[in-house]
């Protein structure tokens, strides 16, 4: 068996982070939703699995939108 662990595409909370940490700081969000460049992350990699004949028999994640998002 072969676990793999992936982090969440870009979030709402990284992409305000990197515009300015005072933005970050009053609009951050708990349950954030992932940016467009987060969602291009997912498909990539989820390309990159079928590329290499990884095959995904189960996903897990928390209950964050962020997560679920990419884990689809």
């Amino acid at each position: 068996m072969r676990i793999l662990l992936v982090r969440h595409g870009q979030s709402m909370n990284n992409e305000l982070r990197e515009q300015s940490e005072m933005l970050y700081e009053n609009k951050r969000t708990e349950d954030a939703d992932i940016t467009q460049k987060g969602e291009r992350e997912s498909r990539e990699l989820g390309e990159t699995f079928k590329h290499l004949g990884i095959q995904v028999d189960g996903i897990f994640t928390s209950a964050f939108r962020r997560a679920i998002k990419t884990a689809d």
